[in-house]
């Protein structure tokens, strides 16, 4: 490889790192077609389930998914569709960056037990991704990922759970007036963008 060469590609990679830092990303990675990642900036990543995240790169398409660096820290990983040389030769699917988990809780106030709006962003198992430290819709959503976990397929989807789960599956918004310790709630959900996550809302009224 020609020394002009290797210095394109690292005044090309100035520029990336540059562009993220700017953004406030803590890290920024090559991904290839195989789900191989090049560490460009910060410490290395990985999402936490690789395959969907590299086929939507692979087919184009944005990404976002929760993943790990290497010190075991949860990141949240965001990836677009971009062909880059890579340091073995070949060019990259995708350019990833990425912040803290943390990050997103603090955005999103998710420590602040007082609040009256409180958020929750959840897998299609039910599973939480984000979860906020308000807890009062606990039984709710243990018994949505009860149902979301089960086999059964013909549920009669006549209460709010399950009504809820049909939506979650079916990536449709979704809104119920529920009573908790004889106070009115409600609670909101809506498919979140280019992730196969849903964002949970509630509020007291």
């Amino acid at each position: 490889m020609s020394q002009q060469i290797i210095t394109i590609r690292k005044q090309l990679y100035e520029e990336l790192i540059y562009r993220a830092q700017v953004r406030d990303f803590d890290y920024l990675a090559l991904c290839s077609t195989e789900g191989n990642f090049q560490t460009l900036y910060g410490q290395s990543i990985q999402p936490l389930n690789p395959e969907p995240f590299v086929e939507a790169l692979v087919q184009g398409k944005q990404r976002v998914a929760v993943g790990v660096d290497s010190a075991g820290n949860k990141v949240v990983l965001f990836g677009v569709d971009a062909a880059y040389p890579m340091h073995n030769g070949d060019r990259s699917t995708g350019l990833i960056a990425a912040v803290p988990l943390e990050y997103i809780t603090d955005f999103l106030s998710l420590e602040d037990e007082e609040q009256l709006m409180y958020y929750h962003i959840i897998r299609p198992d039910g599973s939480f991704v984000i979860q906020n430290s308000n807890m009062e819709l606990q039984y709710f959503f243990e018994q949505l990922q009860k149902q979301l976990d089960s086999a059964a397929s013909e549920l009669s989807a006549e209460s709010s759970i399950e009504k809820f789960g049909a939506a979650i599956k079916n990536h449709k918004e979704y809104a119920a007036m529920l009573e908790v310790n004889g106070e009115g709630r409600q609670i909101y959900g809506i498919s979140l963008p280019y992730s196969e996550w849903y964002l949970s809302i509630g509020n007291a009224l």
